[in-house]
């Protein structure tokens, strides 16, 4: 019988992931490990994305900035793909995009989400699970970060306490003045959300600049 992966997999290994971890490995591929030979099937929900082309992606951490990126993609002529990450699904998310590219690495690959612990939680979570699919280096979005802390509002982040090492990361990650910026809202238990660069904020701004 043909089952879910993650239930052949709790069956072999005892671990629900441990497939999932090794599907774009070398235990997979011809003469080898496959789904018809383990009797199972990814059944991971649809990426919600928007392909306009075969250049850069773009991981968007929430739906409704998805949408308004996704359109100022089409806008403004942009040659790759917006994806939505869907929070912390964000690593079956990146495994299905992996798996329908079949082997193929996006030249480049972006990431924006909100400036909070919750969020660059999220982006580190994503940053881990793109070297393990052998991705390029998940960068962050700078500009569109920069665009939310000069516009955003910081308000109270009730999930933020003990977040030190979330804004250590954060801070690296980012880098520069944005790094830092983003790095002290973290740490003073602050948040600013990524809906703060909506469609007004995006009205004729060029989205390939935004991932510069």
């Amino acid at each position: 019988m043909v089952v879910p992966l993650r239930e052949r997999s709790l069956d072999v290994f005892g671990d629900e992931k441990a497939l999932e971890r090794r599907l774009l490995g070398p235990l997979f591929g011809p003469e080898r490990l496959s789904f018809a030979f383990l009797e199972c099937e990814p059944v991971w929900p649809p990426v919600h994305q928007q392909v306009f082309g075969s250049g850069a992606w773009l991981l968007v951490e929430n739906y409704t900035t998805y949408v308004s990126l996704a359109r100022c993609a089409a806008a403004s002529g942009f040659g790759g793909r917006v994806a939505w990450g869907s929070g912390t699904q964000v690593g079956t998310r990146l495994a299905a995009l992996a798996l329908a590219a079949d082997g193929q690495s996006p030249p480049a690959l972006w990431y924006f989400g909100d400036i909070d612990a919750g969020g660059f939680r999220v982006a580190r979570t994503a940053s881990r699970r793109v070297a393990e699919l052998h991705f390029p280096p998940m960068e962050p979005a700078r500009p569109l970060y920069a665009l939310a802390v000069e516009r955003g509002r910081r308000r109270p982040d009730p999930d933020s306490p003990g977040a030190a090492d979330v804004a250590e990361w954060a801070a690296r990650w980012v880098g520069g003045a944005v790094g830092d910026a983003v790095a002290d809202v973290v740490a003073a238990g602050q948040r600013i959300v990524q809906e703060t660069v909506g469609a007004e904020v995006l009205a004729g701004r060029a989205l390939d600049v935004l991932l510069a």
